[in-house]
């Protein structure tokens, strides 16, 4: 779908996959395309995201009994994997592949669908409260466990988008990223990529719920 001025100068195109997923191209005087990944970056939408409580964090975004798992980890540890085979083994609905928006209303802390993907193109909208954060890390055995509060706070720190030589941001960070180690479960998942990694995780979730 293309949108154009009265002078028929094309503005935007949107591009939607097989499975509606959408990706917005913005036209510049330059000819340039920006996507909607570089025009969220321009804003610096990690700081205005500060100014509400709320922080983007690195991880595949899934959903399934209508709360959300967000699987975070350094870059090829295994995260799409996980997050696919959730959705292949239990029906589990993919929201983003790369990033999901944490904020808190009320008591409750929500994972939010946001307007831009990496590599992986899936970004839905969706609001859905935190059943788990799961840091995931490769393993000869699938082993499942709860993780310790400084474990789940290193995890926020390495994994939001965070501008560290901004002292103002930083101590908002800090102290968001504080309120959600304690408030929320995080587990740690040692696993390999088969469907024994779902079930072992599903058995630590049910036992702690």
């Amino acid at each position: 779908m293309a949108v154009e001025n009265t002078g028929g100068t094309t503005l935007w195109i949107a591009e939607y996959d097989f499975c509606g997923n959408v990706e917005a191209h913005f036209n510049t005087s330059a000819g340039i395309r920006l996507t909607s990944f570089v025009v969220s970056e321009i804003m610096d939408l990690p700081r205005l995201l500060l100014s509400r409580n709320a922080v983007v964090l690195h991880a595949s975004f899934i959903v399934t009994d209508g709360e959300a798992i967000l699987f975070t980890a350094k870059k090829q540890t295994g995260k799409t994997t996980q997050a696919a085979l959730w959705e292949r083994c239990v029906g589990a609905r993919i929201i983003n592949g790369d990033r999901a928006m944490i904020e808190k209303r009320g008591d409750t802390f929500y994972a939010c669908g946001i307007p831009y993907s990496g590599t992986s193109r899936i970004c839905l909208r969706g609001d859905f409260p935190i059943r788990a954060v799961v840091i995931l890390s490769q393993g000869a055995e699938n082993e499942a466990r709860p993780a310790a509060g400084g474990e789940a706070f290193r995890a926020l720190l390495s994994g939001c988008t965070i501008d560290t030589d901004n002292e103002t941001q930083m101590r908002i960070f800090l102290q968001i990223a504080e309120n959600i180690a304690s408030s929320v479960p995080f587990f740690h998942l040692s696993c390999r990529p088969d469907e024994g990694a779902v079930a072992c995780l599903q058995e630590a979730l049910s036992i702690t719920k």
